[in-house]
């Protein structure tokens, strides 16, 4: 707010006959229509789209931000669009669109991936009752819900379905045992209608992943950008510590919601938008990840956390390293900052007005909890969000279509064959691809392990370089597979 009237002072204290004259005959009135505060504080409001569904945003994205993101982000699409394009519509025919995967393929992709956020051992009366016949005493098993995608309205001549996947559990291994669709549930010993369940599961995945599960990690921390932006002052050692993960979140977030050619909104004429349904139907699958699925405990109401979202798989093992490894940090960041400050309880009560469960001024008196709501929002914005694209853009797209042209057949159908050359077209495949190169596969401008705060305190820059070899630390010492390399993972929200 200061800079502002800053700028307000430098330039109304200059006296300019030209002015006074220009203004008398032609007084300027842009400013009624934008005022220059309004344009350059990214203070929150509720959705446009839906206030009571879909978390609140920024709206008014500093326009030097937007001309960076142009720069840096708009032009790699553009870049990407004319490169590929020719080659990609071209080329021949011969390239399998869709392909059978085995089963340990399949368990592998619902273990081993982003895909597992959704995997539980917790099994519901419903689905138990589903599986009843399947289902035997002593044995370890897990199921995977996808039913959001049961209302899903599609684009003429597609198809999904919403559908529970059942799992046995040996070691440290999964094995299917049957899946639910259609009113039905069908087993490996079916063959053709075992193999295009399982694309129509991996299609489910693909789908609640990108539009359900993982915009939690992009749209609700929105508020914490922009309220930080406009609060507190850029010499602040809580502005410094966030910043690098700040950067360039709000223009992507802005673009990704309310451009008309972002990949959510489904423009067919655009090359790369890959989904079967449009802007109404990947929203409603936003707002179904932020406000939660009534009486399915694997999608539950978004609230701010304060540590690792459990998951019953070594991907959240993964996460709790690196939160941990990133909160020993912060917590001696935290010891510079006084928490009972007016400013941090305006800041704090500003932005639980707006996210969810993050901790108020009252809450944030204690220093824990103030390291711990800035180590998830770091968090949030880089190993949360960078794992998640590298572990599902690495996924084969013949694995995992987005699109499906052939509905899944009655019980009735005896005879059904299973022909993969309907299951996608060629056209569906290159939006795929497309969307792949431009928005699921990383992209990073700045990356974690790189990031230099601008912390002036010699004591304070120590801790940075301590952080820095922690991270490496971290990353030689992970219990479990490395899903991403540390040397991949970016500072923030860049893709």
């Amino acid at each position: 707010m200061h800079e502002y009237f800053e700028r307000f002072e430098q330039r109304a204290s200059k006296r300019s006959t030209l002015r006074i004259v220009r203004n008398i005959i032609k007084p300027d009135v842009k400013e009624v229509r934008a005022n220059e505060l309004t344009k350059n504080s990214p203070w929150p409001q509720p959705s446009p789209m839906n206030p009571f569904e879909l978390p609140s945003c920024v709206v008014h994205v500093p326009e030097k931000e937007i001309e960076h993101f142009i720069k840096k982000v708009v032009r790699r699409y553009v870049k990407t669009i004319q490169t590929h394009s020719f080659k990609s519509l071209t080329k021949g025919g011969s390239h399998k669109l869709a392909r059978k995967l085995n089963d340990k393929e399949f368990c592998d992709y619902i273990f081993r991936t982003c895909f597992s956020k959704i995997l539980s051992k917790n099994i519901s009366p419903d689905e138990h009752r589903i599986f009843f016949d399947v289902i035997e005493d002593k044995k370890e098993y897990f199921t995977y819900n996808l039913m959001p995608l049961k209302t899903m309205k599609t684009y003429p001549d597609m198809y999904t379905e919403g559908t529970i996947s059942l799992f046995e559990k040996k070691g440290d291994q999964l094995f299917p045992c049957a899946i639910y669709i259609k009113q039905q549930v069908v087993t490996p010993d079916e063959h053709d209608r075992w193999e295009l369940a399982k694309l129509y599961v991996m299609q489910g995945a693909s789908i609640i992943l990108t539009a359900c599960i993982h915009p939690r990690i992009h749209f609700p921390v929105d508020s914490i950008n922009g309220i930080t932006k406009t609060l507190i002052p850029k010499e602040h050692i809580l502005f410094q510590l966030l910043s690098p993960h700040m950067y360039i979140q709000l223009p992507l977030n802005f673009a990704v919601q309310y451009i008309s050619k972002s990949i959510a909104h489904g423009d067919q004429s655009e090359i790369y938008t890959p989904y079967p349904c449009g802007r109404k139907g990947f929203f409603e699958q936003v707002a179904l990840g932020y406000r939660g699925v009534e009486g399915n405990f694997r999608y539950p109401k978004y609230s701010y956390p304060l540590s690792v979202e459990r998951f019953e798989t070594d991907y959240s093992i993964f996460l709790e390293k690196y939160w941990l490894c990133i909160y020993r940090f912060v917590k001696k960041i935290v010891e510079f900052i006084d928490c009972d400050s007016d400013l941090i309880r305006l800041w704090a009560n500003s932005i639980a007005q707006y996210v969810p469960g993050f901790p108020d001024a009252q809450q944030m008196q204690k220093k824990d909890v103030l390291a711990k709501a800035l180590t998830s929002y770091i968090h949030n914005c880089s190993v949360s969000h960078a794992v998640d694209h590298y572990t599902y853009s690495r996924i084969p797209l013949e694995h995992s279509p987005l699109r499906i042209r052939i509905p899944f057949p009655n019980p009735q159908n005896s005879t059904f064959k299973l022909d993969l050359k309907d299951v996608v077209t060629r056209e569906d495949y290159i939006r795929h691809k497309f969307a792949n190169l431009m928005f699921f596969k990383e992209n990073n401008l700045t990356l974690l392990a790189d990031v230099n705060y601008a912390f002036k305190q010699p004591e304070l820059q120590k801790l940075v370089r301590e952080f820095q070899a922690d991270l490496k630390q971290t990353e030689k010492e992970m219990p479990t597979e490395n899903y991403i390399p540390l040397s991949e993972i970016a500072a923030s929200i860049q893709y």
